[in-house]
């Protein structure tokens, strides 16, 4: 087989890539449904989440389920019908609140009545900012990209180390001023105990639970106090510094829908998703050896949420918002979704505007060969795409 790459760039919002792969698998023994080899996303949108798959060979009908997301008692309940009659592949919950995590799986159903069930889906539905209203946090810009970020929202390389990165970095001076991206209140101010955790920080509430946090700061804003209304790009918070980092740089983080107004990052969007940003336009992808995918992005404007991996009757999901809510711990393993994640370094603490590479292949590593790749944004667009040929 000859490796090649192919790679594509959109400015549209097509479906996901509709791959005719045969199943001829049959529900199991212990009546649990087979996989389908087909994938699912969830994309959150204002008051309600769109489910979008690709089509599975011989299904007549498709069924949604649902619950409720990510609480350890979330977890243990079953998932409800909502929809057992669907015929297209696709299905808007319009009956989803903003703030509130979701699961959702679709099962196919062939005229025979064998089951083949999709991978479960999050969606966090949420009312985004009037545009105009956000601005970065350092330029207090509502400009695109009027902030340098070195971190990127995602797996990353940090030292030696693996780990999955809930925020963005922006590099600055110590003593550069902070300001909130949007109109708020501040709910929690935490000084540094010196040792252990993110250093001095900042969290905001927006209203609608959204909020921000400002992490690694040098100094408060002198007066700052919890329940201060503050004002986007004005209102001091407080300076950049290195408080519970190894170099001086201001790390934001986007949530929705905190259970209380205490930090959780296991509720974090990719903050790009608020800010003023160009699309990416320089991602590249590449079949190496031993089955691995090779993707190089941009770290100023790295907006991918989904990547889609597929092969041999397989469809992996990796979707950057499951690996988060799992927490801290688990969401730093470089396995998941059967996939096997490496970032390699090709950005720094203090190297804004580079690009990085993530390495990825399906764990175990013989489980199937890969034939066709896409990386989809936050709002479900196809910013990327390979294939082997």
């Amino acid at each position: 087989m000859r490796m090649t790459r192919k790679t594509t760039l959109y400015r549209a919002a097509p479906l996901l890539l509709g791959l005719a792969l045969c199943q001829t698998a049959q529900a199991r023994e212990d009546g649990a449904p087979e996989r389908a080899p087909a994938a699912l996303i969830a994309i959150d949108g204002d008051g309600e989440a769109t489910l979008r798959w690709e089509p599975v060979p011989q299904a007549e009908r498709y069924e949604v389920r649902r619950r409720l997301g990510i609480s350890k008692s979330a977890r243990k309940k079953p998932f409800t019908v909502i929809a057992e009659d669907v015929r297209g592949t696709s299905y808007v919950d319009d009956r989803a609140r903003n703030g509130t995590a979701y699961y959702y799986t679709v099962r196919a159903v062939t005229a025979d009545g064998t089951e083949l069930e999709l991978n479960p889906a999050k969606a966090t539905p949420v009312a985004l900012p009037e545009p105009g209203s956000v601005v970065w946090p350092l330029s207090g810009s509502s400009e695109p990209d009027a902030d340098g970020v070195a971190f990127q929202y995602g797996p990353r390389k940090i030292g030696r180390s693996y780990d999955f990165h809930a925020g963005i970095d922006i590099p600055a001076p110590r003593g550069t001023p902070v300001y909130p991206v949007m109109d708020g209140v501040v709910t929690e101010i935490v000084e540094w105990n010196g040792k252990r955790g993110p250093g001095n920080k900042v969290l905001v509430s927006h209203g609608d639970k959204i909020w921000t946090n400002y992490l690694h700061l040098d100094q408060f804003a002198p007066g700052l106090k919890v329940g201060q209304k503050v004002e986007a790009g004005k209102t001091l918070l407080g300076t950049v510094g290195k408080t519970g980092a190894h170099s001086e740089h201001l790390h934001l983080t986007y949530m929705v829908g905190l259970r209380s107004e205490k930090t959780s990052e296991m509720r974090s969007k990719n903050p790009l998703e608020i800010l003023p940003h160009t699309s990416p336009s320089d991602i590249s992808v590449d079949f190496k050896p031993g089955n691995q995918i090779e993707i190089t992005f941009p770290t100023q404007n790295m907006t991918a949420r989904w990547i889609v991996v597929k092969g041999a009757d397989q469809a992996r999901v990796l979707d950057y918002y499951q690996i988060v809510d799992q927490g801290s711990k688990k969401r730093d393993t470089p396995r998941q979704a059967g996939l096997f994640l490496r970032a390699t370094g090709l950005n720094a603490p203090t190297d804004a505007r580079s690009h990085f590479k993530l390495v990825l292949r399906p764990h175990p590593a013989g489980a199937f060969p890969v034939e066709r790749v896409q990386v989809l944004d936050f709002n479900g667009k196809a910013i990327a795409e390979a294939r082997v040929e």
